[in-house]
């Protein structure tokens, strides 16, 4: 897998940096909340510097991003690791019912047009081919994502997917210390364990266009 961020490091010493790399499962690790990238080893060089930004997307035509972190210290003798804060895969992942597709589609199309990185099923049809489902969208649902939306109705109360990713929306708030569900009505149906002292949007006063805008504030005001 290939995240969304590129590396370069230089040895201490020297006056250039490596080219650009990408940040993938093979070179980091990850407990959902950081990353880690995990420099390669250099006999006799015990420090260095890193830079890291985000990468390009062509799919959005957005370049490679400023850089976020600069000149950050590596130990290679003892473990060459560099912390990223803050680090998802995903920048929200809406949970929904089929039923309610219309109205989540048009969301999901705003946002991706502003160049959120978005988990939403349409988007990542060849990416979830012969995967095992029910562990890949647990992933999604409790480590991968930074907010996770969802739109409570009735058929989502009634759905065993819709269950499934919810719990482990549940399970990661749990863990949490800021807010990671942001619950949306579509009708006034109760959802186990969503509080209703929880503040929710509903579609009663928010339309697609401006739910997509405060989901957007609500991405770049946090981290």
């Amino acid at each position: 897998m290939k995240y969304n961020y590129e590396f370069r490091f230089r040895e201490i010493g020297k006056p250039y940096f490596t080219p650009w790399m990408p940040v993938t499962e093979e070179n980091s690790k990850t407990d959902g909340k950081s990353i880690t990238i995990q420099l390669p080893k250099h006999g006799g060089i015990e420090t260095g510097d890193m830079q890291v930004r985000v990468a390009a997307d062509p799919s959005t035509n957005r370049p490679a991003g400023l850089i976020l972190h600069s000149n950050a210290p590596y130990t290679s003798k003892i473990n060459p690791d560099i912390d990223l804060s803050n680090f998802y895969e995903f920048e929200v992942a809406l949970s929904f019912a089929g039923e309610d597709r219309d109205f989540v589609k048009c969301v999901a199309a705003k946002l991706k047009d502003n160049g959120v990185k978005i988990f939403y099923d349409e988007y990542e049809q060849v990416n979830l081919w012969g995967k095992n489902l029910y562990e890949h969208l647990d992933q999604v649902y409790r480590v991968k994502s930074k907010f996770c939306v969802i739109f409570i109705s009735r058929n989502y109360k009634d759905k065993l997917w819709t269950n499934h990713e919810r719990q482990s929306a549940q399970a990661r708030a749990f863990q949490e210390n800021e807010e990671y569900i942001l619950p949306f009505r579509l009708d006034n149906t109760e959802i186990p364990g969503l509080r209703p002292t929880i503040g929710y949007l509903s579609k009663e006063n928010t339309s697609c266009e401006q739910l997509a805008i405060a989901i957007y504030k609500k991405i770049r005001s946090i981290g």
